[in-house]
């Protein structure tokens, strides 16, 4: 999940640059897998009427 600034300078970012990103697109997968974790736990299962 790269930003748009991100996506339209790749090519103009430095190695150490480019890691930083890559380092952040990480960081953002696991904080929205862990809110949709946080989302499914909350939701109480509701049992069935028959």
């Amino acid at each position: 999940m790269r930003t748009r600034d991100e996506r339209f300078n790749w090519q103009n970012f430095s190695d150490a640059q480019k890691q930083e990103v890559l380092r952040l697109c990480r960081q953002r997968l696991l904080r929205k897998i862990r809110a949709n974790k946080a989302v499914e736990s909350v939701e109480p299962q509701q049992p069935s009427l028959f």
